[in-house]
Order: C-alpha cells, then sequence, then structure tokens
C-alpha cells in the first residue's frame, strides 16, 4: 500500500510539471508571436494570462499587433553638390530641406528641383546675431574698436543664382533697419534667376575689402571707413551692401588718371561695355533697391560705385 501511495505521489509530481512547463511555453510563444505581429487576433484572443502564482485567471490577454508608424526611412532630398565632408556632417535622420541648409556653409551649391515653393521661400530669412556667427566676425568686421551694437545687427541667409546657373546659399551681416528689406529683395533677385558671383560674410577674406571685392563678393556689413578718409562708410553700420563688386567697381577720376577699386576690374569702369554682369539704371536689381528707399552708387556725380546700395535708417 506504502508503495502505491509513492507512485501515486511521483506520478502526480510529474504531472504538475508537465503541465507548467506547458503553461510556460504557451505564455512564452504568445509573448514572442505577438511581439513579432505573427499571431492572428484570434490566436491572441484565446491566450490568458497567467498570475505571479501559476493560476489562471479569467480575463484574456488582449496581444492583437498594434501597427504603429515606426520611424520611416530617411528620404533626404539630394540638394547637395559639393563637399563629402559637408555632407557627412549632416544627421542621418535629417530629412527637412531648410534644416538641412541651416547646417550648410554658404557657398554650397545645392539642387532646388524638388522643394516647394514654400521651402524655397522659408530659405530666406533674418535672425539676431547668435553665437556662432559672432565667433567669426569678432575681431575681424565686427573689430575692438566697433561701435555698433550687436543688438543692431541681423544675419541674413539668402539662396542665390550664381553666375554658372547653379543655386548657392548665400549669407550677409546687416543693420536690423535694413534686414527685412534685404531679405525682400534677394528673394525678388532670385525669383528674376538674377546672378551673383558669391555671398559670403566678409570675414572669410579676413575682412580686407579688396580682397572681397577682387573675389566678387557680395558683403555687406564692415566696421571700416571709406577709403582714403577717416569717415566711417555706411557699410560700418550695416545699411550698405555692395553686389557683383569685380563686375561692378569703384571708379574715381583723380588728377586726370582713373582709380579703380578692385584693382582687378579695370577693364569694367568702362560701362559701355556689354557686360550681363553690370548693374544697370532700371535693371531688376536697381528697381528692388531704389524701390524700396535705397540709393545707388552708380547715381552720384563725383565718384562712381557701381557695386553700391545704401540706406538711411532714419
Amino acid at each position: 500500500m506504502k508503495k502505491k501511495v509513492v507512485i501515486f505521489v511521483m506520478l502526480l509530481c510529474i504531472s504538475m510539471l508537465l503541465s507548467a512547463c506547458k503553461k510556460d511555453n504557451t505564455s512564452n510563444n504568445a509573448s514572442s508571436d505577438a511581439a513579432t505581429g505573427t499571431m492572428s487576433p484570434e490566436q491572441a484572443s484565446e491566450i490568458e494570462h497567467i498570475s505571479d502564482t501559476g493560476e489562471l485567471t479569467g480575463d484574456t490577454l488582449d496581444v492583437t499587433p498594434t501597427m504603429t508608424q515606426g520611424p520611416t526611412p530617411t528620404q533626404r532630398p539630394d540638394i547637395i553638390y559639393d563637399g563629402t565632408s559637408v555632407e557627412s556632417s549632416i544627421p542621418e535622420d535629417t530629412a527637412d530641406f531648410l534644416t538641412i541648409l541651416k547646417l550648410l556653409p554658404a557657398g554650397t551649391i545645392v539642387n532646388t528641383a524638388e522643394a516647394s515653393n514654400e521651402e524655397i521661400a522659408a530659405c530666406f530669412y533674418e535672425e539676431e546675431i547668435k553665437d556662432d556667427v559672432f565667433a567669426r566676425i569678432s575681431g575681424l568686421s565686427y573689430g575692438i574698436d566697433c561701435t555698433v551694437s550687436l543688438a543692431d545687427l541681423r544675419y541674413v541667409r539668402v539662396l542665390h543664382y550664381g553666375f554658372d546657373g547653379s543655386v548657392y546659399i548665400g549669407e550677409l551681416v546687416v543693420n536690423k533697419a535694413i534686414s527685412s528689406d534685404i531679405v525682400e529683395i534677394f528673394k525678388e533677385l532670385y525669383d528674376a534667376a538674377y546672378p551673383v558671383e558669391q555671398m559670403k560674410l566678409v570675414d572669410d577674406y579676413g575682412a580686407d575689402d579688396e580682397k572681397s571685392m577682387e573675389a566678387d563678393n557680395t558683403s555687406a556689413f564692415n566696421f571700416r571707413t571709406i577709403e582714403g578718409s577717416t569717415t566711417l562708410s555706411n557699410h560700418a553700420y550695416g545699411l550698405a551692401i555692395d553686389i557683383n563688386p569685380k563686375y561692378n567697381p569703384y571708379v574715381k577720376e583723380n588728377n586726370g588718371s582713373t582709380v579703380v577699386y578692385p584693382e582687378n576690374a579695370e577693364a569694367y569702369a568702362d560701362r559701355s561695355a556689354d557686360c550681363d554682369y553690370y548693374i544697370e539704371k532700371d535693371d531688376v536689381c536697381y528697381q528692388a533697391f531704389i524701390s524700396r528707399g535705397f540709393t545707388w552708387g552708380g547715381d552720384w556725380t563725383t565718384v562712381k560705385d557701381y557695386q553700391h546700395f545704401e540706406k538711411s535708417d532714419k
């Protein structure tokens, strides 16, 4: 009799052990199937909860796969033509057109073919001088003797067509009194496909105005005096801008001789010559500035500064 009881207890233990293993397998399989989304809703509804004590509860476990939208593969627009090092600096999950452009330096060629009108328009903007921009201009265009408050200056970013027909990122620092005008003007010039060879901060040329002009660089703010004088230029206040300066030079008659700045622009002092990059009275560039209250150096009488537009902050 004792032997039969022992055998019965052993069989009972084995039965309970097998039952527990089956429950664990069922639970694990359900979790695995639910996680991978391979279980059908019908299968999911038949799985029962198992409590911490191993007892079955009456509630059913809802493991119907939830169709959530995970991160979509990055669909970054193909906007970068030059500089693989620039490309690699963009976070992999960045797909927004404007966000990418903000990460790229002025002078980068971009492809706007797939960009919407709204995306293009958003690329023309002004903002206060941030630390990264100040680091670039400090000690250069914004020297230690600069009397203009940073609060009165704005950093402007635009798109512009280059001489090769490509679209480039451009940048300027200007006075806040004209910053909105400048944004509007360059959007107007962009819409007209008006060519501007390049547009970088003059600080990229060591704040050397002559070097910037020789490179045909369009620029604005630079705390400096008027050439040959001790009077501050309107560039010192960010109230003037020079457009395509190599092809639109500063020209002055001095004791019977002609002085031209930049020096490599002598061939373009003759305004009767045919040149696609000359600023001329009543052309789209002239009209864009004059219609907003700017004056043009090409209208001056004692000297001609064909590259130059300025506006009073009054």
